[in-house]
């Protein structure tokens, strides 16, 4: 019985603007009445390619920036002797996301999609995991690492909070919040060694990555829907105990589909 109101109460939710556009209005005292379709009164909006609802109690347009792309170059804290290239980059895809909108400026939401993080370490540097322990290694007289990089591929949510205003008939916002991601998803490391036995390529090599709810700082702002992204990882990459102590930020773009 409750899935059977749940169920009504969701198809009422979703055929309510079907509804609203078919409600008319009959003008009186012609030959033939002339019949005026008003415009759907409903508080569900959708936006963009892709999935993008907003659920609005207030007058006014929002729509959720984070639903879209974002990308940029991409970093790595505390990893000690080892260098990391400066064309390490990211990018994450949002296709759907939700949006509640509560005072005219202001709105919270939900969005879900994929992030990538592709770091390449600088030549004689690697990432790899050596007696169960993920660690990073150099290269030496018995073998020099050609190159190395680390793959991360995750399910991305983030859970924000957003504020909006016009500045000269321009929409101009700021949102952040915590995007929580999941690692264990499609990650590893590859590298190319070179050893007294010739050339070796290895990929797709597992690393202890975090299970305990990996979680990144996000923060986004600009004009319309163009803006500054930015993100930083308090939580380690590894599991402790297992692996280096690494967090991962990152400064780029984001932007609409």
């Amino acid at each position: 019985m409750k899935r059977t109101y749940l169920s009504l109460v969701i198809c009422a939710i979703l055929f309510a603007p079907a509804l609203g556009a078919q409600e008319k209005q009959v003008v009186e005292g012609e030959l033939f009445p002339t019949v005026i379709e008003e415009e759907p009164k409903s508080s569900i909006s959708m936006n963009g390619i892709f999935s993008d609802f907003t659920f609005s109690w207030e007058k006014g347009k929002t729509r959720s920036t984070f639903n879209g792309i974002q990308f940029g170059f991409a970093n790595i804290s505390g990893m000690g002797d080892a260098k990391l290239s400066p064309w390490s980059v990211f990018a994450s895809f949002h296709p759907l996301s939700i949006s509640f909108v509560f005072k005219s400026h202001w709105s919270v939401g939900l969005s879900v999609g994929y992030g990538l993080d592709y770091y390449w370490f600088k030549k004689n540097t690697a990432l790899t995991q050596v007696d169960g322990i993920t660690q990073f290694v150099f290269s030496d007289e018995e073998q020099q690492y050609e190159s190395g990089a680390l793959t991360n591929l995750y399910l991305s949510a983030p859970l924000f909070i957003k504020y909006q205003t016009k500045i000269k008939n321009r929409l101009y916002h700021i949102q952040g919040g915590i995007d929580m991601i999941d690692y264990t998803y499609s990650s590893g490391a590859s590298l190319k060694r070179r050893d007294l036995s010739g050339k070796h390529r290895e990929s797709n090599i597992p690393l202890n990555y975090s299970t305990n709810g990996a979680y990144r700082f996000v923060l986004q702002m600009g004009l319309q829907d163009i803006g500054l992204y930015m993100y930083y990882q308090p939580v380690s990459m590894f599991e402790k105990n297992k692996g280096p102590n690494l967090h991962s930020w990152g400064i780029g773009l984001s932007a609409p589909l």
